[in-house]
């Protein structure tokens, strides 16, 4: 059976660029419109657990928007203090770098009593939900087979790569922070595009011809919508939902790399995806965790983004060595810097030196590390190095090095 906020929201429409409820327009009164100086696009960016979000564009300014909308709960006459204190936490300035801010709300009284919030405005984005949908469109090579030598899978997984790098990127910086965002849903994660559509970015990366991958330059991700609630049972559904959530995007931006393999995005990892009667409390599938005497410890998420970017690390250089290597039948020996530069990603706590494939934005996250207690220990390093094509380099140095780490028998570590 719906809830009343549920049957509220399915009667929210949009026509001609103005948003409806029911057969009459949203306002502060009949004949009074509201968000007079907003087109709506048709469809809605998504639905959280508090309201509805919809992207927008300003008539003047002809920059895109994100509205949010809420409505009171059952038995409540005006709107949650919670949606409330959800739109002063997102009103962060210190998080510019990371959420779409807000930087207007108020309420409507007309056709029914509705609270709303408006974020910053962006050139052009998608959500991660749309590029998902589009991905097939645009990068077909991902239903079939993944093979290295093809040129559009190089452009497919420098795409999935440098998208993935920059969502780390953002969750990491909200961790840094200590701001947990408990909703992160593909419809609550932006790419941000700073020229033309998203389509047209589409085209271009997947035109391009990437003869050799191995630079990581994380895209432009902001997030929207984060949960409101401090206190500290809420805060760990939060950290939980984070958890998972961070896992179910590494999947899927992953994703062409397991096409028609044997091997799992879940072999990559040293966690269990525990199925636990909380699950459905903390509005999760499962929980991502360890078992230890007979309890499931729960992990934190800023250990699993952590982890992730140094796997996503991992891949860029791997994926350009690789693609540099002419003859595919002869193993890859490592140099002793790139024996350092892969022992640092996988396992280093502070990383220090710079990587000269990277950006200056990834080196910056590198560094963090350490703050948010990522020690790649929760990746399966020898299962990624056991697949293709990854197995063409001898990465047994350096999973030596770490074996042999504390004896101090390494004279390059």
């Amino acid at each position: 059976m719906k809830g009343n906020i549920d049957v509220q929201e399915e009667r929210l429409t949009v026509r001609n660029g103005i948003l409806y409820y029911g057969d009459k327009p949203v306002g502060e009164s009949e004949g009074k419109n509201g968000f007079s100086q907003y087109y709506f696009d048709e469809e809605p960016l998504g639905n959280g657990a508090n309201g509805i979000t919809f992207s927008v564009t300003h008539k003047i300014l002809g920059v895109k928007q994100v509205v949010k909308i809420y409505f009171p709960k059952e038995n409540e006459k005006s709107v949650s203090s919670k949606a409330r204190e959800e739109a002063r936490k997102n009103a962060n300035t210190a998080l510019a770098g990371v959420t779409a801010v807000i930087f207007d709300a108020g309420e409507y009284e007309y056709p029914c009593k509705l609270w709303y919030s408006i974020m910053e405005s962006v050139s052009s984005y998608c959500t991660v939900r749309q590029w998902r949908a589009k991905r097939e469109q645009f990068f077909p090579s991902n239903a079939k087979k993944f093979a290295v030598e093809s040129e559009m899978c190089r452009s497919s997984i420098h795409a999935s790569l440098n998208l993935a790098a920059g969502f780390l990127k953002t969750v990491i910086a909200l961790y840094e922070h200590n701001v947990i965002h408990g909703d992160l849903n593909p419809g609550n994660v932006l790419w941000i595009v700073d020229q033309g559509t998203i389509d047209q970015e589409l085209s271009r990366l997947s035109a391009h011809s990437y003869s050799v991958l191995g630079e990581l330059e994380p895209f432009c991700v902001k997030l929207i919508d984060m949960g409101s609630s401090k206190a500290s049972e809420a805060e760990t559904a939060g950290a939980i939902r984070d958890s998972w959530k961070i896992y179910e995007h590494m999947k899927s931006f992953l994703s062409p790399i397991f096409t028609e393999r044997k091997q799992k995005f879940a072999d990559w990892c040293r966690f269990e995806m525990i199925e636990t009667d909380e699950c459905r409390a903390f509005g999760v599938e499962k929980i991502i965790g360890v078992r230890k005497g007979g309890k499931v410890r729960w992990i934190r998420p800023q250990e699993i983004a952590g982890d992730f970017f140094r796997l996503i690390g991992v891949l860029t250089l791997a994926f350009g060595m690789i693609t540099n290597e002419e003859e595919e039948d002869d193993p890859i020996v490592l140099e002793t810097m790139d024996k350092k530069d892969f022992y640092v990603l996988m396992y280093g706590r502070n990383v220090k030196n710079g990587i000269e494939a990277f950006s200056f934005d990834s080196m910056s996250v590198l560094q963090k590390l350490n703050k948010i207690s990522s020690g790649g220990n929760w990746i399966n390093w020898e299962n990624v190095w056991s697949a293709y094509p990854f197995n063409r380099i001898d990465i047994s140095p350096v999973l030596n090095a770490k074996k042999s780490e504390n004896e101090n028998s390494c004279d390059w570590v």
